[in-house]
């Protein structure tokens, strides 16, 4: 509220000024008021090191529950997102629902619903959010964030976790969740370099061969009419996914 006044009704104004003041303990406060939009976006993680396969069923039953609404009328779901790097664990659901006329249920009453089905799926952590989320790029742009640093990660995941869990039982506070992963799995290769060396072979080159082998490689290009596609060498997923094919 705003009061202009000159020295004849300054007394006045003031008087209505700390009047209104009161009426803030009366109505609702809000700085801008929720837009019912006809779509919104979900984000799906999975635990990390999960197989883009696994991650996939994953995204197929959450897309079945969002599908089964009678307000939804297309989905375009994605499992492997997250930035330039794929994460296999990550993936995310468009949703175009009915403009608001045409239904029951507000946008943000669908969004609580999938937000407390979606999240019973074992295995599944769900984030439905605005479309406007997805302005700031490929990662979480939540209105509400921290930042917490520190030399130690293993000291910044137990602060997290113990942030994480009180805002979560703060009732109205939804969507809450970190992007520290410090559980994902990770091999390291260690190269004998006197066995190496006793039999010619580079260090240099055996990691390009696992490199290769594990991560793939692009050796060509393949054009079909218009299009143009990579080709990339890489064993085969039986012979890459356990910890002793890496070894053999």
């Amino acid at each position: 509220m705003i009061i202009l006044a000159n020295e004849n009704n300054l007394p006045n104004a003031v008087i209505i000024f700390v009047l209104s003041l009161g009426f803030f303990r009366i109505l609702g406060k809000e700085l801008v008021q929720k837009e019912d939009r006809d779509d919104f976006v979900v984000r799906l993680e999975t635990p990390v090191g999960t197989s883009l396969a696994v991650g996939d069923k994953k995204l197929a039953r959450c897309e079945a529950i969002v599908r089964g609404l009678p307000e939804v009328k297309s989905v375009m779901a994605l499992m492997g997102a997250g930035g330039m790097l794929m994460e296999t664990n990550k993936g995310f659901m468009f949703v175009q629902i009915q403009e608001a006329r045409e239904r029951q249920r507000s946008q943000l009453e669908l969004m609580s619903y999938l937000r407390r089905e979606l999240n019973k799926i074992p295995g599944v952590v769900a984030y439905v959010e605005d479309i406007s989320s997805m302005a700031g790029g490929p990662g979480r742009n939540a209105p509400l964030q921290f930042q917490i640093k520190g030399p130690s990660l293993t000291v910044l995941g137990d602060i997290s976790n113990t942030i994480i869990a009180k805002l979560r039982s703060i009732d109205g506070i939804v969507d809450v969740g970190s992007d520290m992963e410090l559980t994902k799995p990770e091999v390291r290769v260690y190269v004998d370099r006197d066995k190496a060396g006793d039999l010619g072979v580079d260090v240099r080159a055996v990691a390009s061969a696992v490199n290769t082998l594990i991560g793939g490689r692009e050796v060509s290009k393949f054009r079909d009419g218009g299009k143009s596609y990579d080709v990339r060498v890489r064993l085969i997923p039986e012979q890459r996914s356990m910890f002793q094919d890496i070894k053999d």
